[in-house]
C-alpha cells in the first residue's frame, strides 16, 4: 500500500465539504441566530415564562448551546435542542413582541435538512470523538469506522424512507449533495 490518508484529516475535509454548502451554510447561520437571540437575559426570562405557562409550570426550557468555532461537533447539541424542542420556539416567536422574530424560526424545509444534517453527522462525531483519545490513530481502527458509518447510513436511510413527508414539494439537492458528499467521503476511507 502506497499511500493512506489520515482518517481524522479525511473526516474533517468531508464534514468541511458539507459546510461549504450553500444549504448548510445558510441552516448553521439560522441556528446561530437563534441561539444568539435566545441566550438574551431578556428573551431567555419571556421564554421561561411562557412556556410555563402554556406547557405547565413544571416544564424547565432547555438553553440553546454555544457551539465552539474550532470544534464541528460543538453544534449536535445546539442542534438537538433546536429539533426537540422546536415547538416551544415557533410558538414563543410567533407570540413574543407580536410576531416580530418569527422570521428566526426553521422552516418545515430547514427542519427537514437540520435533520439529515444531524443524522448524518452523529456518527462522525462518535468516531471524531473515539480518534481524539488516541495517541495516534492506526490502519486498525479503519475497518470498524467504515463499518460504523456504513451501519449509520443504512440507519438513516431506513428512517428517511419511513418519513417521506419531509421532502415533499421541495427540491432535493440538499440531500444529494450532502449524500454524495458522504460518498465521497466513504471512498475517500476506503
Amino acid at each position: 500500500m502506497a499511500n493512506v490518508r489520515c482518517l481524522g484529516h479525511t473526516l474533517q475535509n468531508g464534514v468541511d465539504d458539507v459546510h461549504k454548502l450553500h444549504e448548510i451554510a445558510d441552516l448553521r447561520k439560522k441556528a446561530h441566530n437563534l441561539q444568539r437571540f435566545f441566550s438574551s437575559p431578556k428573551v431567555w426570562r419571556a421564554y421561561v415564562k411562557f412556556v410555563r405557562e402554556r406547557y405547565g409550570s413544571f416544564l424547565m426550557p432547555r438553553k440553546l448551546p454555544c457551539a465552539s468555532a474550532s470544534r464541528w461537533w460543538s453544534e449536535l447539541p445546539l442542534d438537538e435542542v433546536l429539533e426537540e424542542d422546536e415547538l416551544h420556539h415557533r410558538d414563543f416567536l410567533a407570540s413574543y413582541e407580536q410576531g416580530e422574530y418569527l422570521h428566526l424560526r426553521l422552516t418545515k424545509e430547514e427542519r427537514s435538512l437540520l435533520q439529515i444534517y444531524n443524522s448524518t453527522l452523529r456518527p462522525l462525531e462518535k468516531v471524531t470523538s473515539a480518534m481524539s483519545a488516541e495517541t495516534y490513530v492506526t490502519a486498525s481502527a479503519l475497518l470498524p469506522v467504515v463499518y460504523a458509518l456504513e451501519r449509520s447510513q443504512e440507519k438513516a436511510a431506513t428512517e428517511s424512507r419511513e418519513d417521506p413527508e419531509p421532502w415533499s414539494g421541495r427540491d432535493d439537492r440538499p440531500i444529494e449533495a450532502i449524500t454524495a458528499r458522504k460518498e465521497r467521503v466513504s471512498r475517500l476511507i476506503v
